[in-house]
């Protein structure tokens, strides 16, 4: 079973994660209350960067559930923390796109491929 370290990581993973949505929620509120939909800057960054940050953190946070896991009852678990690579892989690629590249490329210059990389196009 889990040592107080492992499970402290844990606990506090969880809460890191949980803060990280209360952020979220926070900066859609504001959002909402001073600009239109889709988001604009610096809310479209901000959510960028805490969705990369929240798709890493899940990973860990999931690996760290898996560590509790009996060794005789962990299948579905590494299962799961196999899907949950998949999910932060594809989260993250998607996340540092939108950073990077199209932030990058001018308006006028988004081409079919950069376009599938935008949310709300």
């Amino acid at each position: 079973m889990l040592t107080s370290i492992p499970k402290k990581f844990t606990l506090w993973t969880g809460w890191i994660l949980f803060f990280f949505g209360i952020i979220y929620m926070f900066l859609l509120a504001v959002m909402f209350l001073f600009s239109d939909f889709p988001p604009v800057e610096p809310f479209l960054t901000s959510f960028n960067s805490l969705i990369l940050l929240s798709a890493i953190l899940v990973l860990v946070f999931w690996a760290s559930i898996y560590s509790s896991i009996p060794k005789e009852k962990n299948f579905f678990s590494l299962l799961s923390v196999l899907f949950m690579v998949v999910f932060t892989t594809l989260t993250s690629i998607n996340r540092f796109v939108a950073l990077t590249v199209v932030r990058q490329s001018t308006k006028n210059v988004i081409s079919e491929i950069l376009s599938l990389f935008l949310p709300y196009s």
